[in-house]
């Protein structure tokens, strides 16, 4: 998953499995792509706000299961 915060400039790149999350400044390709403003993608990546109007491209089900594991590791 490719994370771009578009006031800053700044990507991530999240490689996502059943048990962990790692975390890179450096990627290729992805299967979902996330961007919207940094306040924004920290809200969303946090489970505190809604993905409705946040732009997605690619596979937006990788998104809901990474926001589906947030919430079951924090509730």
């Amino acid at each position: 998953m490719h994370v771009h915060a578009t006031d800053t400039g700044d990507d991530w790149y999240l490689e996502v499995s059943s048990k962990t999350v790692n975390t890179s400044r450096r990627g290729g390709p992805a299967d979902c792509t996330i961007a919207a403003t940094a306040g924004e993608l920290y809200l969303l990546l946090w489970n505190r706000r809604s993905d409705a109007d946040i732009r997605v491209d690619g596979d937006r089900e990788l998104l809901a299961q990474l926001r589906e594991g947030v919430r079951i590791r924090w509730s």
